[in-house]
């Protein structure tokens, strides 16, 4: 049998077995306990920061295009209908539609407020996917028609501000700046181009990039207002069943050059996803350091067993184990508690994240549930913060055994 076999054999013994003084046994459970509750803590937090980033990546696909095309320099695509042509016929492409965005001011009876307008086109994704995150209202967007007024779909925000809902049609008059001109203090009001509608769908994702001050207008009208003929801001790309986005969006960039860029929807919304990333990783280490403090209880319940088992050691060296291998024992010893309490906390932690991901038992507590899109905490289990987990379990254990070694030595 070879010294580290020995070693962990005496070490599996010393730890399942009855101690002199029952209290060492109650001592060396709490240490365990204690390693498996932070370990516990740690699953099932990684877990609900997983849930958070997916439940935002679902609402931020139901307005983000799979692919979207921006120029790298400037604000504008020059002759955005005949690149949205090329891109349309390209392979692995469903659609393609120009997009604008661009920041106005509204003003409805004795309201006001700042807003940014986004013209979008009948085909395009967002146009498609409007109807779905619709609260109030018909989603209907209507230019220069002879027996309708022209229309628009706002967000929630934009719609308590300026009390215009479908249900009180109110007269929004919309206010973008001459482009290339000066204002006259006599007459200020002609430094601007102006054009009204009537809102008629109010929307709400509850993401308040979105929900705060969007207002979605048809694309014409957008570009009337700004003086645009042919130009837009973006493109919105919409992929065929099948196809990979990646692979598409490196084809994609070939084909337009590198005067523009294609972004998927994570590279789109890269600071909101980030956020949730680095909020994730900053409590992981905040964790790490609950799981560190715990573990002292696991070094002194290692001092109090290295007095306890002082008796054994010197007989297991009368037999001939070297200073190394009843070091070993200990260090085994340590490693088995905290690692075999991390375990245990891993477990239990997928346990309950599975059950609260199936069941939704724990509710977030708002005083009224139906404002919310979700009444319990999402959670997704991944399988990659496991092995976080249980590595930091391992790298913490290991730090254990060598202190439990210092801790013999300080005992000679």
């Amino acid at each position: 049998m070879s010294r580290r076999s020995l070693s962990i054999r005496i070490a599996l013994r010393y730890l399942f077995s009855r101690k002199s003084h029952a209290a060492v046994n109650v001592l060396s459970y709490i240490s365990m306990a204690g390693v498996a509750i932070a370990a516990t803590a740690m699953v099932i937090v990684l877990s609900v920061f997983n849930g958070f980033y997916d439940f935002t990546a679902q609402k931020i696909s139901r307005f983000s295009a799979p692919l979207v095309m921006t120029p790298v320099e400037g604000k504008t695509i020059p002759d955005a209908d005949s690149l949205t042509s090329v891109i349309a016929a390209a392979e692995g492409v469903a659609s393609a539609a120009p997009t604008i965005t661009e920041r106005a001011f509204a003003v409805a009876g004795d309201r006001q407020a700042p807003l940014v307008i986004c013209g979008i086109a009948p085909e395009g994704i967002t146009a498609r996917s409007l109807p779905e995150v619709t609260i109030d209202g018909t989603p209907m967007l209507v230019y220069d028609d002879a027996e309708l007024p022209n229309t628009a779909i706002s967000s929630v925000g934009v719609a308590n501000t300026l009390r215009a809902f479908p249900s009180i049609p109110v007269d929004v008059r919309i206010y973008e700046p001459r482009r290339h001109s000066r204002v006259n203090p006599a007459n200020p009001l002609a430094a601007f181009r102006c054009d009204s509608v009537v809102i008629t769908a109010v929307y709400r994702i509850d993401q308040n990039e979105f929900d705060n001050d969007y207002l979605f207008v048809p694309l014409q009208f957008a570009r009337n207002l700004l003086g645009y003929t042919t130009e837009a801001s973006a493109i919105e790309i919409d992929a065929t069943a099948g196809t990979d986005i990646s692979r598409l969006r490196d084809r994609l960039s070939k084909l337009i050059g590198p005067s523009y860029k294609v972004a998927d929807r994570m590279e789109q919304q890269h600071d909101a996803f980030r956020m949730i990333n680095v909020e994730k990783w900053i409590t992981l280490v905040m964790l790490t350091f609950i799981l560190v403090v715990a573990t002292f209880n696991v070094l002194a319940i290692m001092s109090i067993m290295i007095i306890e088992k002082r008796g054994n050691s010197a007989i297991l060296a009368s037999l001939g184990a070297t200073a190394g291998t009843i070091a070993g024992i200990y260090g085994w010893l340590s490693m088995l508690i905290t690692t075999i309490g991390g375990i245990a906390g891993i477990i239990f932690g997928v346990a309950l994240s599975l059950l609260q991901q199936c069941f939704g038992f724990i509710k977030l507590g708002a005083d009224d549930p139906s404002q919310l899109s979700i009444d319990a905490y999402p959670v997704s289990v991944a399988t990659s913060d496991i092995a976080v987990v249980a590595a930091v379990i391992i790298g913490i254990g290991f730090l254990t055994a060598l202190i439990t070694r210092f801790l013999l030595r300080g005992t000679k």
